[in-house]
C-alpha cells in the first residue's frame, strides 16, 4: 500500500479559492478605476486573459469534495453556500468576458482591429476612452460585487 496525496484537501481548495477570490477583487477594482480614464488594447487583451485564468482557478478549487462543508465550518455559518457563490463569481466572470469579446472591434472574419503598426514596424495598441469602456467597467464592478 501506498501514502495516498494524489486527493485534493478542502481545507486547501478553500484557502486557494479565498486567495483567488482576494486577487480577483483587486484586479477587477484596479482596472475599474484605472479604465475610467481610458486604456489599450494591450491592456484589455490581457485583461481578457486574466480573467479567464482566474475563471479556471475558481473552477479547480470549486470542484474539490467536501469543500461546501468545509466552507461552512470555517466561516461558522450552516447557511453558507459557496457553491452559490462561486456560481456568482463564475456568472459574473462569464459575463465581462463575453462583453469584452464582444466589444473588440473585428474585420468580417473575426480578426481583431485592435492594433496599428507604424512605418517602422512599432505595434501601437488602439486607445479607448473611459466612456467606451463604461460597460466594461461595469462588469468589472460586477464581479468585485459578489466577493467580500
Amino acid at each position: 500500500m501506498s501514502f495516498k496525496a494524489s486527493n485534493a484537501l478542502p481545507a486547501h481548495a478553500y484557502d486557494e479559492a479565498k486567495r483567488v477570490a482576494v486577487q480577483l477583487k483587486n484586479f477587477c477594482d484596479a482596472r475599474a478605476s484605472n479604465w475610467a480614464a481610458g486604456s489599450n488594447a494591450a491592456q484589455i487583451l490581457a485583461a481578457v486573459d486574466n480573467l479567464n485564468a482566474f475563471k479556471t482557478r475558481l473552477e479547480t478549487v470549486s470542484v474539490t469534495p467536501g469543500i461546501a462543508a468545509y466552507a461552512r465550518d470555517q466561516e461558522n455559518d450552516q447557511n453558507y453556500n459557496v457553491v452559490s457563490e462561486f456560481a456568482a463569481m463564475r456568472g459574473a466572470l462569464d459575463t465581462a468576458i463575453t462583453q469584452i469579446v464582444a466589444a473588440v472591434p473585428k474585420d468580417a472574419n473575426g480578426y481583431i482591429l485592435m492594433y496599428e503598426i507604424s512605418a517602422n514596424g512599432d505595434l501601437i495598441p488602439r486607445t479607448f476612452s473611459g466612456a467606451a469602456l463604461v460597460n466594461v467597467i461595469a462588469n468589472l464592478s460586477a464581479i468585485s460585487a459578489t466577493i467580500s
